[in-house]
């Protein structure tokens, strides 16, 4: 008789992370969750829209620290304005060696990424997600289930 296997292929070789982003603020940019990049070689983060007007505008912002000092924006969402309606959602992936090349453009050794956003009015809400591809020699224990 055969068995069930629980195969875990994804969540252990990409750590993902989630996050309800609703920000009181409109026409102000804010940064959802920094995080170290440390053994990081690839990054995705993805915004969908849940409630409100929509999103501004938005990407993957670099840090030298986890206060979010020397920031600089990596790379943006493309057409952010059109995510206005619920379930609307938009993406920007960037790689290890493109921090590594802003760094030396800048002269900044960045150690931290996070999503940034800007909502169209103060009651936007947004659904945040972090993939991230880690270094070569992590191999489980990535992703868990949180419950609040």
């Amino acid at each position: 008789m055969a068995t069930a296997q629980g195969r875990e292929r994804l969540s252990s070789r990409l750590k993902m992370l989630m996050y309800d982003d609703d920000d009181a603020n409109s026409n102000v940019l804010h940064y959802t969750s920094w995080q170290a990049l440390e053994d990081v070689e690839n990054v995705m983060i993805g915004v969908m829209f849940a409630a409100g007007t929509g999103l501004l505008s938005g990407g993957i912002y670099v840090a030298s620290s986890s206060a979010g000092a020397d920031v600089a924006a990596l790379k943006m969402f493309t057409a952010p304005t059109t995510a206005d309606a619920v379930g609307d959602w938009r993406f920007a992936e960037v790689g290890a060696e493109q921090v590594a090349q802003a760094g030396a453009a800048a002269g900044v050794v960045y150690t931290h990424f996070s999503a940034g956003i800007t909502a169209d009015a103060g009651s936007d809400e947004f659904a945040v997600v972090y993939i991230i591809a880690p270094g070569r020699f992590k191999y489980s224990g990535l992703t868990a289930d949180v419950t609040a």
